[in-house]
């Protein structure tokens, strides 16, 4: 059965509702390291100079922000 073009933004809603929520429930640093690389498109590099802390702590708290956003989504859909 096809999906209409309503069905499919609704879902498209309700699962950026759902990452929005899951972006809230990050530790505020990991927060703000996932909302300056996802939303705004700095790369780590920035983010880095940016918060004044070492690239790798940027991949750290990205990929652990990325691994429970993914956790959570493959429980919920």
């Amino acid at each position: 059965a096809e999906h209409s073009n309503t069905e499919l933004e609704v879902d498209r809603k309700l699962l950026e509702e759902y990452i929005e929520k899951l972006t809230e429930q990050l530790s505020p640093k990991r927060r703000e390291i996932f909302i300056l690389s996802r939303r705004n498109g700095l790369t780590n590099k920035q983010i880095s100079q940016k918060l004044n802390i070492s690239e790798s702590t940027i991949e750290t708290q990205l990929s652990k922000a990325l691994a429970y956003m993914k956790n959570e989504l493959k429980l919920h859909y």
